[in-house]
């Protein structure tokens, strides 16, 4: 029992398999374009994260370098100081001292 087409209908077919061969070839096309797109966003996001992981390393080794700087500025003051108060230097009394006296 095998049904005929008509060519009407073969014809309808045939337009009908077009369509969906045309529908999965732009699905197919979207697919890959939004693949590409993703694949761009994330060596866009690796590019951002190493930058911004070398500008935290730059700041970190910035503030180490003055903090250093600070100590041996602070060593070098207080040896100074050291230096001043072994020497016999004091400082001239005050108005106040001199007034009680």
């Amino acid at each position: 029992m095998s049904q005929s087409r008509s060519p009407q209908q073969a014809d309808m077919f045939e337009l009908y398999r077009a369509s969906l061969r045309t529908t999965s070839e732009m699905m197919k096309a979207s697919l890959e374009s939004a693949q590409r797109l993703q694949n761009q966003q994330l060596l866009a996001m690796e590019s951002a994260m190493t930058l911004w992981a070398s500008l935290c390393q730059m700041a970190g080794e910035n503030q180490m370098a003055a903090i250093a700087r600070m100590q041996s500025q602070m060593a070098q003051a207080r040896d100074m100081l050291a230096g001043a108060a072994s020497a016999g230097l004091k400082q001239p009394p005050r108005e106040e001292s001199r007034k009680a006296a």
